[in-house]
């Protein structure tokens, strides 16, 4: 597969089920982190082009049958899934390949899996179900769902179309119109995906609007606009809690994922050549562990510490770093310069707090020059209270902390304001489940590496973070929805 592409592919706004430029003329470039190139431009939107999106999503939301036509609305969403199914993805996955780095496998599945969420969240919404009391003789309590309003979702760029689904789909199937702000990082990686749903007649002007900008400027106003009812976001933690602040201001629902601290706790009796592999993978160093699940902070029974740490050195210096676009790539670059500089930072800190076990490095030389390569890096010995236990890196560290027993894993897991995720690993099964309930965490997996789209995966399975990881659970399409009671008196 190339991977010297020069062409800058450009795209505009689509609000309203048009294509257009930015009232600012203003545009911004994203660029391919393993070679430095040019991959899209995009519009560096104003509040004026953020405040028509959400117009028209209020006009679409109000005026057309989506919000009111159970029955219309999921059978366009089941006809779209099957348009998803049917439209080749290849071409999209590329471009959002060049932009984020991770290998070009990955990308593909992000889009590949959006048939079967949008199926599923369809099916869902037919079943949201209420209730009905009989309060006395004469008098009957309804519950029903509705759904909120205008959603506005801000895109991350690590998963940004598997992500993006999560939250479009339930929202949609909910009744929802949606105002879509992507991450500027990877803007045509998404803008690809808007183009794809353009092409779709069925859904009316409006349910579907996206613009491109910073966050500071249209992601502000998304957050803040009081015909915006909802904004589902999902990124890093300060960001996170300045849109709680400017959401405040007219007390809109919020829905938020903001990365975690997640521990891969190994106890002593399982197979340590599948568990490093598979806990390779768990870490998402395909991803340079850019992705907010990644269980990088892996704590090991102290009694087989050391045939873990080799099996797992030895399967990590087996994967090739490089290109996303390159077949034969493993592990992907960072994303830009600047987390390239974060990233490094921590690794130096680490190495002043714990024990280097492998890499520790940029990458340098011909093919990684231009590009934001990191060795694969693994720390052994790493107290709790350092940085690279603590923080959120989104790079390729992994930490290592023995432990003596069940008590002490679960006290060094809990031990974060992070609650995204876990994972678990023994073949006893009243151990597993133990640990597994006293694990503060949304999600848990036990004997498997992560899997899913965060919170939602293509067979609708929903969690919930913990602690200072977010609120709420963005894959539900009940997520979406308001209670609304109507008491009625039957002898009137």
């Amino acid at each position: 597969m190339q991977t010297n592409i020069v062409e800058a592919t450009a795209y505009r706004n689509y609000i309203n089920g048009e294509w257009t430029e930015s009232s600012a003329k203003e545009t911004f470039k994203t660029f391919d982190p393993g070679n430095g190139q040019e991959v899209s431009v995009c519009q560096s939107s104003s509040v004026e082009d953020m405040k028509a999106a959400i117009e028209a999503a209020n006009r679409a939301f109000q005026n057309s049958k989506w919000a009111t036509d159970v029955q219309f609305r999921t059978t366009i969403l089941a006809k779209l899934a099957r348009y998803l199914g049917a439209t080749k993805m290849e071409d999209a996955a590329s471009i959002l390949t060049r932009e984020c780095g991770k290998p070009f496998k990955y990308n593909l599945i992000e889009y590949t899996k959006l048939p079967s969420v949008v199926e599923n969240a369809a099916f869902k919404a037919r079943f949201l179900m209420g209730s009905v009391t009989n309060s006395s003789g004469d008098e009957v309590d309804l519950a029903m769902r509705e759904p909120v309003g205008v959603v506005g979702i801000i895109v991350p760029w690590n998963a940004p179309i598997s992500l993006l689904g999560r939250s479009l789909a339930p929202a949609l199937a909910a009744g929802c119109t949606v105002v879509i702000k992507p991450a500027s990082a990877t803007a045509g990686g998404t803008m690809e995906l808007i183009r794809i749903l353009s092409k779709f007649p069925d859904i009316p002007k409006g349910v579907i609007n996206c613009v491109c900008g910073s966050g500071s400027t249209v992601g502000a106003e998304l957050a803040s606009n009081k015909n915006v009812e909802m904004v589902s976001f999902t990124g890093d933690l300060s960001t996170g809690k300045e849109i709680l602040r400017l959401a405040a201001n007219n007390v809109k629902k919020v829905s938020l994922e903001l990365g975690g601290k997640s521990p891969n706790i190994v106890f002593g009796d399982g197979d340590f050549q599948k568990v490093a592999k598979d806990s390779v993978s768990g870490a998402c160093l395909y991803h340079a562990g850019q992705i907010c699940f990644a269980s990088t902070r892996i704590l090991v029974e102290k009694s087989h510490h050391d045939d873990f740490v080799r099996a797992f050195q030895a399967t990590t210096a087996k994967m090739k770093v490089g290109h996303g676009l390159d077949p034969a790539s493993e592990i992907g670059p960072v994303v830009n310069k600047t987390q390239l500089g974060r990233v490094m930072e921590y690794i130096e800190q680490g190495k002043k707090d714990a024990k280097l076990v492998m890499g520790g490095g940029r990458l340098t030389g011909e093919q990684y020059d231009k590009g934001n390569f990191v060795e694969p890096t693994l720390f052994d010995d790493v107290p709790m209270d350092s940085k690279i236990a603590q923080d959120e890196i989104f790079g390729p560290v992994v930490t290592v902390t023995p432990f003596v027993d069940l008590d002490e894993a679960i006290s060094l897991a809990n031990d974060t304001v992070y609650g995204l995720s876990a994972v678990i690993w023994t073949n006893d099964l009243s151990k597993a489940i133990r640990a597994a309930k006293r694990t503060k965490a949304g999600m848990v997996w036990v004997n498997s590496e992560p899997k899913g789209s965060g919170y939602f995966n293509s067979y609708g399975i929903v969690g919930s973070a913990y602690k200072e990881s977010g609120i709420g659970s963005m894959g539900s399409v009940e997520e979406y929805t308001l209670l609304k009671r109507i008491h009625i008196s039957l002898g009137a």
